[in-house]
């Protein structure tokens, strides 16, 4: 494991962005307006780096990203207090950099979704907190103007402090989240028409690079490499769906387990696994990719992330083969259409449905539509915690999409159409801003589904 100069900063911070109140990263959802821009500033009351002390200092920084934050090609433009000696600047500029954390901590993690860093300003800098009357301001003079005061009562107009705690949001602080008094002007090319703002008290170590703008050749190979595969896996798929579909109504014995056979439907189930639910995994691998970059050990993270991912929903195709062996044996399941009978495929779509309702659904679905949150407060240092942050992701996303992989069973296994539609399904759900309606839509829509069979079985 890498080792890192000791260094600590302690003091009261203010965040201004320009989405609605109630900022959607705090809630693992997607910028109001599709891109992310920000200022951002904190007080540093105590803090040091190595031996060089950061006490009273000041920072500012704003950001724009064109999409939201985890999917990368964003600026930073750095205001760091003209106060600071050069040996406080350069200790400034490297822990905002990522350079003095653990690749998978706060600022590591923000520093991987930039590719442009502008040259640092050495300008005034205030950034006030008053605890007591709830207000908050960032102050570069000319550049940044941003103010912010408490909401009032509605009844009888007094300050109010309305307090998030979210340990599983991008920002798990205790933020104080007033209204803003005036907008944050922030350089060109950025604008802010409206500001979201909170303040809270931060505190960051080692454990909480720059490059230049261009196309990250790197990420494309990977995400192209990783598609590719898929595309592999899927045309294995509709070459036996057809070869399945030629064969009409023909009868097939059981499966012969321990033979060629069983290998080839074991294979057949971990080939649809991984060509269903890799595409969904792919925003998490290239962030995940990004954050490790200046690591040594970067590839072998890399692998192991990727690895734990596949050998969950290995796992889970090893449990359906075994499904697949029961339903065979007991003769409900068509070794040909691997078709469940109406009764139990309606039986199946309802358990698919009230899950698609179930809170569990929900806690697992946010972890997967968050790629940055997620690795904030999951990502674990060095091989072994690569390993481990995959595993957690692939038992996440496994969590959110085995009743719908059960579907499978209900459909055909070997339906192209069924594997389109239910991979179409866990892609939606994953990357687009769909909301709770769209999840609730879709498990009522397995409900009549499910009642339609059974009443059809029954008929």
């Amino acid at each position: 494991m890498a080792t890192y100069t000791d260094w600590r900063l302690h003091g009261p911070g203010v965040d201004l962005c320009n989405c609605n109140y109630g900022c959607p990263c705090q809630f693992n959802a997607p910028p109001t307006d599709g891109k992310c821009e920000a200022a951002v500033g904190f007080h540093i009351v105590e803090g040091h780096f190595g031996e060089t002390s950061l006490d009273d200092l000041h920072v500012a920084c704003t950001f724009a990203w064109p999409g939201a934050i985890h999917e990368g090609n964003g600026q930073c433009q750095a205001f760091i207090d003209e106060r600071a000696s050069e040996p406080q600047r350069q200790a400034l500029l490297t822990i905002l950099s990522g350079q003095e954390q653990e690749p998978t901590a706060l600022f590591a993690i923000f520093a991987s979704t930039l590719s442009t860093m502008h040259e640092p300003l050495f300008v005034p800098v205030e950034v006030l907190s008053d605890r007591d009357s709830l207000t908050a301001s960032i102050r570069v003079p000319g550049l940044i103007e941003g103010k912010v005061e408490p909401i009032l009562n509605p009844v009888d107009g007094s300050p109010h402090r309305a307090r998030m705690v979210l340990p599983e949001a991008s920002n798990s602080a205790r933020p104080i989240a007033p209204a803003p008094s005036s907008r944050p002007r922030v350089p060109s090319p950025w604008s802010m028409p409206a500001a979201m703002p909170c303040s809270t008290t931060c505190i960051w170590d080692p454990m909480a690079s720059f490059a230049p703008s261009r196309i990250d050749w790197g990420a494309a190979a990977a995400g192209s490499g990783i598609l590719a595969l898929c595309a592999l896996a899927w045309y294995w798929s509709a070459r036996e769906a057809s070869l399945m579909a030629a064969m009409g109504d023909m009868q097939m014995p059981p499966t012969d387990w321990f033979s060629p056979q069983g290998l080839f439907v074991l294979g057949m189930w971990l080939t649809m696994m991984q060509a269903m639910m890799l595409p969904a995994a792919l925003p998490m691998i290239l962030l995940y990719r990004r954050c490790v970059l200046r690591d040594r050990q970067r590839t072998a993270r890399l692998w192991l992330f990727c690895a734990a991912y596949v050998l969950v929903w290995s796992g889970f195709a090893l449990l359906l083969s075994g499904l697949q062996a029961l339903g065979e044996h007991v003769g409900v399941l068509d070794p040909m259409r691997l078709r469940l009978p109406p009764a139990l495929g309606g039986l199946v779509l309802l358990v698919a449905g009230l899950y698609q309702l179930s809170r569990a659904k929900a806690a697992c679905l946010r972890h997967c539509q968050s790629p940055l949150g997620f690795l904030q407060h999951h990502a674990r240092p060095g091989l072994a915690g690569a390993w481990l942050t995959g595993l957690r992701h692939g038992l996440y996303c496994l969590g959110c999409c085995w009743a719908l992989m059960l579907v499978l069973l209900v459909v055909g296994a070997m339906s192209l159409w069924g594997m389109a539609l239910l991979s179409l399904l866990v892609l939606a759900e994953k990357l687009l801003p769909l909301g709770e309606g769209w999840r609730r839509c879709s498990g009522a829509l397995l409900i009549a589904a499910g009642l339609l069979l059974l009443f059809w079985a029954r008929s």
